[in-house]
């Protein structure tokens, strides 16, 4: 008795180990559970992860497994202040198994997860508890199960690295990247057809579906990829009886350095593929640059400077003009083009998206509404900036009004100018340059050619006292200006309701995806307007279109309805919206309608306009496009 009592407490002591164990072994496959860091750090979000070694020629799956199999799964025991998040999948593999086609791993792998530990977590050590499930294969499957423990110490200083660091370093490398591909999938009665836009061209891809029951996935898709563009046609599979609102997919290169996930939606909710080609996106930012002369911000100062051209070396001063447009065009186009490569959701105007830089150029605008009538002793600081820059003679007084003519542009897009922006931030970076630069001359031509042939000059007055008064008076729209960027800096520091900021009428709807497919699919009409309160365009056409009373009762009646997607402050949602229509700001009007392409408006719209859109596509009509603004 005492003899089968001993071997009792033994076995529940190996059991009680194997449970507190960090790792396992199963039939054809080792599994544990392993830690970045060797000490964790509270208010830090760290990295465990489950380690799959499965023996040669065997293997584990993906999220997706294929064509049969299962992937692995983990269910968290942890203690009060620790949260584990979502499984972050490297890229897979296509594993043939007789007929069927897998995606998993052939091989070791890791499965990393994200530990967040409160700040206020007090104890001396957490206990990572784990139930992990796999499934391993080659030509025959067997499930696994363990429950795993691994207690880590908590400290106040950053962890050291563990000897299982590099496996994390390593399976980074095959992550999903930050990436800016848009796409869209159409479903037929045989095939699943995906169309991506991005650097996509220089590279063999493999994609992957998140979801199973959408494709055949022993059938390889046919992949094509030209001018940045890829196609795939997979063939559908019986069990996809409806497609869905939104289909992931993972892009894989062909050595495994380039892994994006992409998000495409069904194409008859998406405008028509861009029929863009470089020549004619150059001539469209070309002829919006020349056009982007006349918004309210810009024409001020560049009057003010084409007069004082009239003095000096007027050529040299013309150039460098033109000098500190395309300077500061690249700059901004840099910028933002590096920015949406590391994954930020910046557009054209994004600067103004910060109210420091519209407070800043609040600041700015009454610094040089001083120096314009005269005040030059009290805000001599502040205001020699302003000075410099729009009545200063000379070439570095031309360059920087070249620079901040660029600045103050930002807020407006000129017609033809926002496709052709869009089109630039989806291509590569040499494209994109081709385009600001072509932005930048035209934006540029008029002073510039003014400088260049005198001839012009004829269509100036004559100097004399008239300037002065002229030079006065250009001091109101600056101080209206900077009125107007302080209004828009109180919307986006939460003061809304201290200048009587306007949020859209009452029947207007805050835009989400959500509310766009739900209108869509109870048969509304919807108007989309995609604004935002430092675009100057966009309160233009507010006072001009949506102020009109009848316009107003349409969108509200029933069978309606008005989407406001206000973009003033940094939002990802509109940003994908924006450069779903191959635009990269704002404003957008698109009209919805089911079993319609979208339609998207004119930037500069009247209400006589809008009004015969939505009665068309209510009614179902086919209304021509305005000249110059094809149907998408």
């Amino acid at each position: 008795m005492r003899l089968l009592t001993t071997l009792l407490i033994y076995f529940c002591l190996l059991l009680q180990a194997h449970a507190q164990s960090s790792e396992t072994e199963g039939p054809h496959i080792r599994v544990a559970l392993v830690s970045e860091q060797s000490q964790l750090q509270a208010g830090q979000t760290q990295w465990v992860g489950i380690r799959l070694q499965p023996e040669h020629h065997w293997h584990t799956y993906w999220r997706n497994p294929g064509d049969s199999g299962e992937a692995p799964s983990i269910n968290w025991t942890l203690p009060e202040g620790v949260t584990a998040g979502e499984i972050l999948w490297s890229a897979p593999q296509r594993i043939p198994v007789a007929h069927l086609v897998n995606f998993g791993y052939e091989g070791e792998s890791l499965l990393m997860v994200p530990l967040t530990i409160d700040k206020g977590y007090s104890a001396t050590s957490v206990p990572l508890k784990a139930s992990i499930s796999w499934l391993v294969c080659k030509e025959d499957c067997i499930p696994g199960w363990a429950d795993l423990m691994l207690q880590l110490p908590v400290t106040d200083t950053e962890g050291t690295p563990s000897e299982q660091a590099p496996l994390f370093e390593k399976a980074r490398s095959t992550h999903p990247m930050a990436n800016d591909i848009q796409g869209e999938f159409e479903v037929s009665s045989d095939a699943v057809s995906v169309s991506l836009v991005g650097d996509l061209a220089s590279d063999e891809w493999s994609i992957f579906p998140f979801v199973d029951g959408w494709v055949v996935h022993a059938q390889k898709p046919t992949i094509v990829t030209e001018d940045g563009r890829l196609l795939a046609s997979f063939t559908r599979s019986e069990y996809l009886l409806q497609p869905p609102a939104e289909m992931q997919w993972l892009l894989v290169n062909q050595d495994a350095s380039r892994v994006y996930e992409v998000s495409t939606r069904p194409a008859s909710l998406m405008p028509a593929s861009s029929d863009f080609s470089l020549a004619s996106a150059i001539l469209f930012a070309f002829v919006g640059g020349l056009i982007l002369n006349l918004m309210p911000c810009v024409l001020p100062v560049l009057g003010l400077k084409a007069i004082s051209l009239q003095k000096g070396d007027q050529r040299t001063q013309g150039l460098m003009y033109m000098a500190g447009v395309l300077l500061t065009f690249w700059l901004i186009a840099g910028l933002l083009i590096l920015l949406r490569h590391g994954g930020a959701s910046i557009g054209w105007g994004f600067q103004l998206q910060s109210p420091w830089v519209v407070g800043l150029l609040a600041a700015l605008f009454v610094a040089i509404g001083l120096a314009l009538l005269g005040d030059s002793k009290l805000f001599a600081r502040i205001s020699g900036t302003g000075q410099h820059l729009t009545e200063k003679d000379g070439a570095s007084g031309s360059f920087y009004t070249g620079a901040l003519a660029v600045v103050v542009a930002s807020p407006c897009t000129a017609p033809f100018m926002a496709a052709a922006l869009g089109y630039a931030l989806t291509q590569p970076a040499t494209t994109s340059f081709a385009i600001f630069t072509a932005l930048a001359l035209g934006f540029g031509l008029p002073l510039t050619a003014i400088s260049l042939f005198p001839r012009l000059h004829n269509w100036i007055p004559k100097p004399g006292p008239w300037m002065l008064r002229f030079k006065q008076a250009m001091a109101i729209p600056m101080f209206l200006t900077a009125a107007w960027l302080l209004w828009v800096l109180a919307g986006q520091t939460g003061f809304k309701s201290v200048p009587g900021q306007d949020s859209g009428p009452a029947f207007a709807v805050s835009y989400t995806e959500q509310q766009l497919q739900q209108a869509i699919a109870e048969g509304d009409t919807v108007l989309l307007n995609a604004t935002a309160d430092w675009c100057i365009t966009c309160k233009v056409n507010e006072q001009v279109a949506f102020r009109n009373e009848e316009l107003r009762t349409l969108l509200a009646s029933e069978g309606y309805t008005y989407l406001l997607a206000d973009w003033t402050n940094r939002d990802e949602a509109i940003l994908n919206l924006l450069t779903g229509f191959e635009r990269s700001g704002v404003p957008l009007y698109v009209i919805y309608k089911q079993g319609r392409k979208p339609k998207l408006l004119p930037q500069i719209l009247t209400a006589d306009l809008v009004l015969r859109e939505l009665r068309a596509a209510h009614a179902g009509a086919a209304i021509e496009s305005s000249p110059g603004q094809p149907d998408s």
